[in-house]
């Protein structure tokens, strides 16, 4: 905690002076906290959406007609492949959202490493998706309910 040096004794503008000085050093310290408070809640956000990776879990019984922008990565995937009924590569999922959200082209790149990574944490946690072998050199996802009890990718989804 910054200390507040007593005005001295000398004269009233000496002391102005010095009361200027600790004006501006506390207006540093200030900006030096709000930096530090800023970094803090956006670690905090960072924190929240990765912790909504988890929480989704499996797209609920009654499955939305309609595609949302504002729903997390995750739950576009998982809506994007109830949609087509079959297995999807990384960018086939990523095609078909650029076909419901205009504008995604500008921070596709980001996009991609996001849901790359939304993706290959829910498989591991298995929470509603899974993740294929590589077939022609790409990995394919899946609902998890398309699955046998071994793993297998059902019939009906191939």
């Amino acid at each position: 905690m910054p200390t507040i040096r007593p005005p001295r004794k000398d004269t009233i503008p000496q002391q102005l002076e010095d009361l200027e000085v600790d004006k501006k050093r506390l207006r540093k310290e200030i900006t030096k906290l709000q930096s530090e408070l800023d970094a803090v809640e956006r670690s905090m956000q960072a924190l929240e959406n990765e912790l909504r990776i988890y929480n989704v879990g499996e797209i609920e019984d009654e499955e939305p007609d309609e595609y949302d922008p504002t729903w997390t990565l995750s739950k576009k995937a998982k809506f994007i492949l109830s949609e087509s009924g079959k297995t999807l590569t990384l960018k086939e999922i990523l095609d078909k959202m650029l076909k419901y959200e205009n504008g995604l082209e500008d921070v596709l790149e980001t996009v991609r490493k996001d849901l790359s990574s939304r993706l290959n944490s829910l498989d591991k946690a298995g929470k509603g998706i899974k993740k294929m072998g590589q077939t022609d050199g790409k990995f394919k996802f899946g609902l998890t309910s398309w699955f046998d009890e071994k793993g297998y990718l059902k019939f009906s989804y191939k």
